[in-house]
């Protein structure tokens, strides 16, 4: 079976890359960005190439009829500094794939979308929406989801057999690139943020997603979209959780939520200026207290899509950091590590991976 996955040096991508190449008789096409490397290169059933979705000739050259397609590639802003390009990437290279897929005649096609793709709705558990209304959106990333979504649908309508996934918020390990979640992670443990907002977000383990992806490939309905979700996790919660894996009990104390948006801007303008990614911006504060109760209960049904806990998600997640990336700990936070999984090595393991097949 030949697969292309857009986006695969990704949190997403690296988990659901690897997960297709254990498939029997699979052949994987991993595209990548120029520059950008990847654990599983130099596998024999993945062929990588680079180059920017946004050139339609590019993702014309690698295209292939009968392939299941698999766009991932897309970014993800909660600053907002960077408009032009999101759209550029998230909706016009989003054209671009589904436009190759449909002329060059690919079997299936699987976009993943967002929860943020949905206009939240306060009270009730949200589910797949049938019509995308960027107006009612906020911020650029979201606004970019949508109509990505749109033009994706649309494309189905003209033949594309596709279907969409919507993921709410991504956590777990192999984290190469040290998504926001994972640099919070690190942050608590190395104890910098000793406080905690009001306000929460859905989680799910990225390796529930790429099961979720695969599954939509292999038994979603054409023109159908499945929530991908996992539990709706306030931020206390998500402080205890990280703070359990080296045995630390104790709650952080709790600021209100208008006292940090008055600081959301110019710790948004510092880390620009610095070349750090900010923890907290205006839209990440948004979004914790904005509706977030979704139902992943059509995928459950359709897709057998089960998550597993958050605690579960973190503690993997945090395990995986501490193995693979130390060197993001401080000395005392990697002796608490060293503690917690005393009966692991504490050495890289990010080297060449050997991969068994079903």
């Amino acid at each position: 079976m030949k697969y292309i996955v857009t986006g695969a040096a990704g949190h997403l991508g690296v988990n659901l890359v690897e997960k297709l190449m254990l498939k029997k008789d699979a052949f994987v096409k991993a595209v990548l960005l120029p520059g950008e490397s990847a654990v599983f290169e130099g596998a024999e059933n993945v062929e990588i190439v680079r180059g920017d979705i946004t050139d339609r000739r590019f993702v014309d050259s690698f295209m292939e009829k009968d392939s299941t397609v698999f766009h991932l590639a897309g970014i993800i802003d909660i600053g907002g500094g960077n408009k032009d390009r999101v759209y550029e990437v998230n909706v016009q290279g989003t054209k671009n794939v589904a436009e190759a897929a449909l002329k060059k005649g690919a079997a299936r096609f699987v976009f993943t979308s967002s929860v943020h793709a949905i206009v939240p709705v306060k009270g009730v558990k949200m589910t797949e929406p049938l019509t995308f209304e960027p107006d009612k959106i906020v911020g650029d990333y979201a606004k970019s989801k949508t109509l990505a979504t749109k033009a994706v649908f649309d494309a189905i309508k003209r033949g594309l057999n596709g279907v969409v996934v919507y993921p709410s918020g991504i956590i777990g390990p192999e984290d190469y690139r040290l998504s926001e979640m994972g640099e919070l992670f690190v942050e608590i443990i190395n104890r910098k943020i000793k406080v905690s907002l009001k306000g929460g977000y859905d989680f799910v383990d990225v390796r529930d997603v790429a099961d979720g992806v695969i599954a939509a490939a292999e038994k979603g309905r054409t023109g159908e979209g499945y929530i991908l979700s996992g539990e709706s996790v306030t931020v206390d919660r998500i402080y205890d959780m990280v703070r359990s894996v080296t045995g630390e009990k104790k709650h952080a104390p709790k600021i209100a939520m208008w006292f940090v948006r008055l600081f959301a801007f110019p710790m948004e303008l510092f880390a620009r200026l610095s070349g750090r990614k900010p923890l907290f911006t205006k839209y990440s504060l948004y979004t914790l207290s904005a509706p977030h109760e979704f139902s992943h209960e059509k995928a459950t049904k359709e897709l057998n899509f089960s998550p597993r806990s958050p605690e579960e998600s973190v503690r993997d997640a945090v395990r995986w950091l501490y193995l693979n990336k130390p060197e993001l700990f401080n000395e005392k936070a990697l002796a608490r590590l060293d503690k917690a999984f005393s009966s692991v090595a504490r050495k890289p393991v990010r080297a060449k991976k050997a991969y068994k097949r079903q």
